[in-house]
């Protein structure tokens, strides 16, 4: 029989026969097979070795004959190739209901597995489960660029870098997620990137000293005075634990995960921060609450400060700042103390230069807390 759309939809089940099938003359193997009840469905018929297989394309009534024999065919053709087009037919089965938010564990265990930090690991994890949350019923395979475009448009209201930082967080998944056959393409490429201004915000002095005065004497407000005085990451002291804390030494000893660049970082503890890490009561592993409401805090401190148009982050620039232009301290002890490696610790010369400059960091850090301190006080 010659398969047209039309004679295939409307050929009638003969009453005396039971299940059988037709063949098309013009693509042998592929065929469809009616039962009893009337129903019909694509089918490839091909072997495989010794032994003959059927490999079901789909209802007669919900595919059309095009897309069946093209489906067909791709089927044959893994077949020239030896390759069983039964399990390249269940890979995409598979891939087809493995949703966003199903696969999400694996991805991060992947992370884990290639030994990211513990704070990128973490941040992805916030970006995929609560700023892509509406996908994750979505297959992967199904996700488009539209759909994409329409989430980041929701997330940029957050603010360009937010989006940026979803954005790239997405684009890894997806990258990810075809390297393990869950879809064929990333949607996030092409869409676009928005620019990013560059912050350069430096309290004044009157502004550390209003902040200083007015943070609450809680969980909120030691992290913020803490940060204040070791110009560290916000996530690298709020995250602290006791554990982390060598009060002998006058030291915080941070793990390789727990840093943004992967490497160990020893902050020196200046007597003011010490003073503050002691005024916590010793109660669990963690220093600090864990904290899920920081805007709430920030807008709250804010408004009582009256200070604006600034960020947790510019703390740690204010402190490089002040070091630099205020107390003369050597460029590379500030970058040592911040963790960057840039300068000396860059390149081919950071291969050879592996001091720590700890005598050199606790100087500065003393002295910041000295000059942060006559400010405020």
């Amino acid at each position: 029989m010659r398969f047209t759309e039309a004679n295939v939809r409307t050929y009638k089940h003969p009453d005396n026969k039971p299940t059988y099938a037709l063949w098309d003359e013009n693509l042998p193997g592929f065929g469809f097979r009616v039962q009893a009840g009337g129903n019909k469905v694509y089918y490839a018929k091909y072997r495989m070795g010794t032994k003959q297989r059927w490999l079901k394309i789909g209802a007669v009534q919900k595919t059309s004959l095009e897309s069946a024999k093209r489906l067909a065919k791709t089927f044959f053709e893994s077949v020239q190739k030896n390759i069983d087009p039964a399990n390249t037919k269940a890979t995409a089965s598979a891939a087809a209901v493995q949703t966003f938010g199903s696969a999400i564990d694996s991805y991060l265990e992947q992370l884990e597995t290639d030994r990211l930090s513990a704070t990128h690991i973490r941040r992805s994890r916030s970006y995929l489960e609560k700023y892509f949350r509406p996908l994750h019923t979505i297959a992967l395979a199904s996700i488009d660029r539209a759909t994409v475009s329409r989430e980041l448009n929701l997330i940029n209201k957050r603010g360009p870098v937010a989006a940026n930082r979803a954005r790239a967080t997405l684009s890894a998944y997806f990258n990810w997620s075809i390297a393990k056959g869950l879809c064929k393409y990333n949607p996030v490429d092409k869409s676009i990137k928005n620019k990013e201004k560059s912050r350069d915000r430096v309290l004044t002095a009157r502004e550390l000293k209003t902040v200083w005065s007015n943070v609450d004497d809680n969980d909120y407000g030691k992290i913020v005075k803490l940060l204040t005085l070791t110009c560290q990451r916000r996530d690298e002291i709020a995250r602290l634990t006791w554990s982390e804390i060598n009060f002998e030494e006058k030291q915080i000893e941070l793990p390789g995960i727990r840093t943004k660049n992967s490497r160990p970082h020893i902050i020196p503890l200046s007597p003011p921060a010490i003073a503050i890490l002691k005024s916590i009561d010793r109660d669990g592993k963690d220093v600090f609450t864990k904290r899920n409401n920081w805007q709430i805090d920030k807008d709250r401190l804010d408004e009582k400060c009256g200070v604006t148009d600034w960020v947790l982050h510019d703390l740690r620039r204010t402190g490089s700042t002040g070091m630099g232009e205020q107390l003369s301290i050597p460029p590379h002890v500030v970058e040592a103390v911040l963790n960057h490696v840039s300068g000396s610790k860059a390149g081919v010369a950071g291969v050879y230069n592996k001091a720590a400059y700890l005598k050199e960091k606790r100087e500065a850090l003393n002295k910041y807390a000295d000059y942060v301190l006559a400010i405020v006080t």
